[in-house]
């Protein structure tokens, strides 16, 4: 039943991601592509407003890249948000202790990309 609830967390999260017009995932759409990652086709493995204004998530490229973001819009209008956090976890994705909901999506990013070809 986990899993179930785990893939429909990703699901929804990825849906506010590719399809949303609130400021911040359009913030957080510019900002992963200033990266090089679509969000047309990227998945959210994890979200979660870690504190007021700030947003820790974990991004799942079809290319199966693993990223960690911080996105901080304290004292700003989320418009302005950055991303204060980055970094690649695609080799040590393991030691996260969202291992579980990641592999979910690097599963359903090689079923997407299994589909879009």
């Amino acid at each position: 039943m986990p899993d179930k609830m785990d893939r429909s967390e990703i699901e929804t999260n990825t849906k506010l991601l590719r399809t949303s017009s609130e400021s911040f995932w359009v913030r957080i759409r510019h900002l992963l592509s200033e990266k090089g990652i679509n969000p047309e086709s990227a998945l959210i493995a994890f979200s979660y407003e870690e504190d007021y204004q700030f947003d820790y998530g974990i991004i799942v490229s079809t290319e199966r890249g693993v990223f960690q973001y911080g996105f901080d819009f304290l004292l700003k209008d989320v418009s302005e948000g950055l991303f204060t956090e980055w970094n690649e976890l695609t080799r040590n994705y393991q030691k996260s202790p969202h291992v579980k909901k990641i592999e979910i999506a690097l599963h359903m990013a090689g079923e997407n990309k299994g589909s879009a070809g």
